[in-house]
């Protein structure tokens, strides 16, 4: 995210420092909603798929509402909080976009395993599976 920043030339200011707490924080609650779900299927290899199939879902809906929201805020007229919703947006749909490559392993960060519940499912399943060894 800070790499993509840079490109489209924000810098870092005292609201976009403040910011990336709240991603973390944010992709923190996502995760715990996922995996309480999972533990409440049974916590195996078999509940992956029910698991994916529901709180998947329901996790990058509430992440694109989210994006909504703070693209909103882009159009303030004050930079300050333009930037922020810009911020903000930006990091959230990277989370959405680069979260099923990632942990794959693969430097060119390929998709190996997108399954039919589409983007960003593939990295809660892969988290899943290594924690049900």
């Amino acid at each position: 995210m800070v790499g993509l920043m840079n490109l489209r030339g924000l810098k870092f200011n005292i609201v976009n420092t403040g910011m990336l707490p709240l991603l973390i924080g944010i992709g923190v609650d996502y995760g715990v909603y996922t995996v309480h779900r999972w533990i409440s299927e049974g916590k195996g290899l078999k509940s992956i798929r029910p698991t994916v199939e529901s709180t998947g879902r329901a996790v990058s809906l509430a992440a694109l509402t989210t994006m909504i929201g703070f693209g909103s805020v882009i159009l303030c007229k004050w930079r300050g909080l333009s930037m922020m919703g810009s911020t903000l947006t930006m990091g959230i749909g990277l989370w959405l976009d680069r979260g099923d490559r990632i942990p794959s392993g693969d430097p060119q960060g390929h998709r190996t395993d997108q399954g039919p519940e589409g983007r960003g499912s593939a990295i809660i399943r892969r988290t899943l599976i290594i924690h049900s060894r």
